[in-house]
Protein backbone atom coordinates (compact mmCIF):
# COMPACT_ATOMS: atom_id res chain seq x y z
CA UNK A 1 0.00 0.00 0.00
CA UNK A 2 0.72 3.84 -0.12
CA UNK A 3 2.18 4.11 3.31
CA UNK A 4 3.62 7.96 2.26
CA UNK A 5 1.57 11.02 3.43
CA UNK A 6 1.33 12.66 0.24
CA UNK A 7 1.84 10.50 -3.32
CA UNK A 8 1.97 11.69 -6.67
CA UNK A 9 -1.16 10.95 -9.35
CA UNK A 10 1.19 8.35 -10.52
CA UNK A 11 1.83 6.15 -7.92
CA UNK A 12 -1.86 6.29 -6.65
CA UNK A 13 -2.80 4.79 -10.05
CA UNK A 14 -0.44 2.69 -10.09
CA UNK A 15 -1.49 1.38 -6.91
CA UNK A 16 -5.36 1.10 -8.20
CA UNK A 17 -5.72 1.82 -11.87
CA UNK A 18 -9.43 2.10 -11.12
CA UNK A 19 -9.37 5.52 -10.15
CA UNK A 20 -10.36 6.99 -13.12
CA UNK A 21 -13.45 4.68 -13.61
CA UNK A 22 -16.61 7.13 -13.32
CA UNK A 23 -20.30 7.08 -15.65
CA UNK A 24 -19.48 10.97 -16.40
CA UNK A 25 -16.94 10.44 -18.55
CA UNK A 26 -17.70 12.21 -21.64
CA UNK A 27 -19.32 10.50 -24.49
CA UNK A 28 -16.68 9.97 -27.87
CA UNK A 29 -13.48 10.32 -25.30
CA UNK A 30 -11.32 7.33 -25.74
CA UNK A 31 -10.73 6.58 -21.60
CA UNK A 32 -7.44 5.29 -22.29
CA UNK A 33 -6.39 7.98 -24.07
CA UNK A 34 -7.50 10.56 -21.89
CA UNK A 35 -5.74 8.54 -18.56
CA UNK A 36 -2.73 8.73 -20.74
CA UNK A 37 -2.80 12.06 -21.31
CA UNK A 38 -3.55 13.34 -17.50
CA UNK A 39 -0.53 10.65 -16.45
CA UNK A 40 1.80 12.80 -18.78
CA UNK A 41 0.22 16.38 -17.55
CA UNK A 42 -0.18 15.87 -13.92
CA UNK A 43 1.08 12.45 -13.07
CA UNK A 44 4.44 13.80 -11.18
CA UNK A 45 2.17 16.20 -8.97
CA UNK A 46 1.38 15.55 -5.81
CA UNK A 47 -2.47 15.37 -5.47
CA UNK A 48 -4.62 16.69 -2.88
CA UNK A 49 -6.25 13.69 -1.34
CA UNK A 50 -3.49 10.21 -1.10
CA UNK A 51 -5.93 7.78 -0.25
CA UNK A 52 -7.84 6.08 -3.32
CA UNK A 53 -11.25 5.39 -2.65
CA UNK A 54 -11.44 9.13 -1.50
CA UNK A 55 -9.54 10.19 -4.93
CA UNK A 56 -11.82 7.96 -6.89
CA UNK A 57 -15.07 10.26 -5.50
CA UNK A 58 -13.36 13.43 -5.74
CA UNK A 59 -12.37 12.15 -9.47
CA UNK A 60 -15.64 10.78 -10.22
CA UNK A 61 -17.54 14.40 -8.78
CA UNK A 62 -15.02 16.14 -10.55
CA UNK A 63 -16.39 14.41 -14.34
CA UNK A 64 -19.84 15.02 -12.94
CA UNK A 65 -19.57 18.75 -12.46
CA UNK A 66 -18.04 19.22 -15.70
CA UNK A 67 -20.59 16.85 -17.45
CA UNK A 68 -21.49 19.73 -19.71
CA UNK A 69 -18.41 21.59 -20.23
CA UNK A 70 -16.67 18.58 -21.74
CA UNK A 71 -19.53 16.93 -23.87
CA UNK A 72 -20.05 20.67 -25.68
CA UNK A 73 -16.44 20.81 -25.90
CA UNK A 74 -16.42 17.47 -27.90
CA UNK A 75 -19.13 18.32 -29.90
CA UNK A 76 -17.08 21.32 -31.14
CA UNK A 77 -14.80 18.52 -32.49
CA UNK A 78 -17.39 16.93 -34.28
CA UNK A 79 -19.19 19.76 -36.43
CA UNK A 80 -18.96 19.59 -40.37
CA UNK A 81 -18.16 22.99 -42.05
CA UNK A 82 -16.40 24.78 -44.25
CA UNK A 83 -13.41 26.43 -42.14
CA UNK A 84 -13.30 29.77 -45.16
CA UNK A 85 -17.46 29.99 -45.14
CA UNK A 86 -19.01 32.16 -42.37
CA UNK A 87 -22.64 32.17 -43.33
CA UNK A 88 -24.82 29.44 -45.47
CA UNK A 89 -28.01 30.44 -46.83
CA UNK A 90 -31.43 29.38 -48.85
CA UNK A 91 -33.61 31.96 -49.97
CA UNK A 92 -36.88 30.74 -51.59
CA UNK A 93 -39.22 32.64 -53.55
CA UNK A 94 -42.71 31.82 -54.88
CA UNK A 95 -44.06 33.73 -57.80
CA UNK A 96 -47.99 33.34 -58.43
CA UNK A 97 -49.82 34.05 -61.93
CA UNK A 98 -53.24 34.37 -63.17
CA UNK A 99 -54.26 34.58 -66.82
CA UNK A 100 -57.76 34.68 -67.78
CA UNK A 101 -59.28 35.12 -71.31
CA UNK A 102 -62.31 35.94 -72.46
CA UNK A 103 -63.46 35.20 -76.18
CA UNK A 104 -67.36 36.50 -76.95
CA UNK A 105 -68.47 36.33 -81.02
CA UNK A 106 -72.15 38.08 -81.69
CA UNK A 107 -74.39 38.49 -85.09
CA UNK A 108 -77.09 38.78 -86.67
CA UNK A 109 -78.52 38.40 -90.37
CA UNK A 110 -82.26 39.12 -91.74
CA UNK A 111 -84.03 38.43 -94.89
CA UNK A 112 -87.14 37.42 -96.40
CA UNK A 113 -87.87 34.34 -98.81
CA UNK A 114 -90.49 33.69 -101.13
CA UNK A 115 -91.90 30.62 -102.69
CA UNK A 116 -91.93 30.85 -106.59
CA UNK A 117 -94.94 28.79 -107.04
CA UNK A 118 -97.74 30.92 -108.66
CA UNK A 119 -101.41 31.03 -107.36
CA UNK A 120 -103.12 28.43 -109.24
CA UNK A 121 -106.44 30.98 -110.37
CA UNK A 122 -103.95 33.89 -111.83
CA UNK A 123 -102.55 34.42 -114.72
CA UNK A 124 -99.88 37.13 -113.90
CA UNK A 125 -96.53 35.74 -111.53
CA UNK A 126 -98.13 36.47 -107.71
CA UNK A 127 -95.82 34.51 -105.08
CA UNK A 128 -97.31 31.79 -103.62
CA UNK A 129 -96.24 32.46 -100.11
CA UNK A 130 -93.54 34.85 -98.67
CA UNK A 131 -91.91 34.53 -95.39
CA UNK A 132 -89.74 36.96 -93.34
CA UNK A 133 -86.73 35.07 -91.14
CA UNK A 134 -84.12 37.28 -88.87
CA UNK A 135 -81.69 35.17 -86.77
CA UNK A 136 -79.25 36.06 -83.91
CA UNK A 137 -76.38 34.39 -82.45
CA UNK A 138 -74.23 35.26 -79.63
CA UNK A 139 -71.01 32.98 -78.29
CA UNK A 140 -68.96 32.99 -75.36
CA UNK A 141 -66.01 31.24 -74.75
CA UNK A 142 -63.86 31.72 -70.95
CA UNK A 143 -60.39 30.44 -70.11
CA UNK A 144 -58.50 31.00 -66.57
CA UNK A 145 -55.02 29.50 -66.30
CA UNK A 146 -53.45 29.91 -62.83
CA UNK A 147 -49.65 29.22 -61.81
CA UNK A 148 -46.82 28.84 -59.10
CA UNK A 149 -43.21 29.04 -60.03
CA UNK A 150 -40.88 28.69 -57.05
CA UNK A 151 -36.96 29.42 -57.19
CA UNK A 152 -34.64 28.04 -54.60
CA UNK A 153 -31.06 30.14 -54.52
CA UNK A 154 -28.59 28.82 -52.39
CA UNK A 155 -25.81 31.35 -50.94
CA UNK A 156 -22.52 31.14 -48.99
CA UNK A 157 -19.20 32.56 -48.57
CA UNK A 158 -17.23 35.36 -46.29
CA UNK A 159 -19.55 38.59 -45.54
CA UNK A 160 -17.02 39.44 -43.21
CA UNK A 161 -14.02 41.88 -44.03
CA UNK A 162 -11.46 39.36 -42.81
CA UNK A 163 -8.48 38.46 -45.14
CA UNK A 164 -8.15 34.63 -45.95
CA UNK A 165 -5.23 34.44 -44.46
CA UNK A 166 -6.81 35.25 -41.18
CA UNK A 167 -9.37 32.50 -41.27
CA UNK A 168 -6.68 29.96 -41.78
CA UNK A 169 -4.79 31.32 -38.88
CA UNK A 170 -8.39 31.11 -37.04
CA UNK A 171 -8.53 27.21 -38.47
CA UNK A 172 -5.49 26.16 -37.60
CA UNK A 173 -5.92 27.00 -33.69
CA UNK A 174 -9.55 24.66 -34.15
CA UNK A 175 -6.85 21.94 -35.63
CA UNK A 176 -4.80 22.60 -32.32
CA UNK A 177 -7.40 22.41 -30.03
CA UNK A 178 -7.17 19.08 -27.80
CA UNK A 179 -10.45 18.24 -25.39
CA UNK A 180 -8.19 15.70 -23.83
CA UNK A 181 -5.36 18.05 -22.40
CA UNK A 182 -7.98 21.05 -21.51
CA UNK A 183 -9.21 18.07 -19.15
CA UNK A 184 -6.11 17.07 -18.20
CA UNK A 185 -5.10 20.53 -17.22
CA UNK A 186 -8.38 20.80 -15.48
CA UNK A 187 -7.52 17.67 -13.22
CA UNK A 188 -4.13 19.48 -12.58
CA UNK A 189 -5.65 22.34 -11.00
CA UNK A 190 -8.13 20.59 -9.18
CA UNK A 191 -7.16 17.37 -8.44
CA UNK A 192 -3.23 17.70 -7.75
CA UNK A 193 -0.76 20.36 -6.78
CA UNK A 194 0.81 21.54 -9.33
CA UNK A 195 4.65 21.80 -9.41
CA UNK A 196 6.01 25.03 -9.93
CA UNK A 197 7.96 25.99 -13.28
CA UNK A 198 5.55 23.79 -15.13
CA UNK A 199 3.52 25.18 -17.76
CA UNK A 200 0.17 23.96 -16.66
CA UNK A 201 -1.34 26.83 -16.55
CA UNK A 202 -1.83 27.09 -20.46
CA UNK A 203 -5.10 27.32 -21.67
CA UNK A 204 -6.39 26.42 -25.33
Amino acid sequence: GLSRMYATLAEIYEYDNTIFDTDAMPADIDKNVLVTIILDECGENEVRYSNPAILKIIIDAFFRSNEYKYGELVKTMQYDYDPLVNYDLTITSTRKRKNSRNLTQSGESDGSTESKVSAYDTTSYSPDRMADSDSSYKSSEDETADGEETETRTESGDNSARSTQYMINEQRQIVDFNVYKIIARDIEDEITIPTWGRDGGRRY
